[in-house]
């Protein structure tokens, strides 16, 4: 039985980039709770955003990668300072356990908006055609 490097280094490779996705979704965590001192839950939903930004408009809109990155990095972006201005902002100097139900509740909108179809039967009324 002779040792597949290929595939070693795949699984390497995939274990770095998991990895760093973790460390940089961590270091999220701390920069948004050491800077508002609010607990914000909501950075896998703002994550979710820009992927299906750049996704949409790869896949429909026939952008090319490059540009469709630069779109969704700039509009997830813009998202985010929104969902700061005007849920984060507010909520300074209140509660811990109601600033962090606004953490856990302010991404569950984008991700039912984002994950319904169009064709889908399971999409609310409005989606349906």
């Amino acid at each position: 039985m002779d040792f597949d490097w290929l595939f070693l280094a795949e699984i390497v490779l995939a274990g770095l980039g998991a990895g760093g996705l973790y460390a940089l979704t961590g270091l999220a965590f701390v920069m948004i709770y050491k800077a508002t001192r609010v607990v914000n839950l909501a950075i896998g939903e703002m994550l979710m955003i820009g992927a299906y930004l750049c996704f949409g408009l790869a896949t429909a809109m026939n952008m090319p990668m490059w540009l469709a990155i630069l779109v969704a990095v700039i509009g997830s972006g813009v998202a985010g300072a929104t969902l700061e201005r005007v849920a984060i902002r507010p909520m300074l100097g209140e509660s811990p356990i109601i600033t962090g139900a606004l953490g856990m509740n302010s991404g569950r909108r984008p991700t039912r908006w984002a994950s319904t179809c169009p064709r889908c039967s399971r999409c609310p009324g409005r989606w349906r055609q």
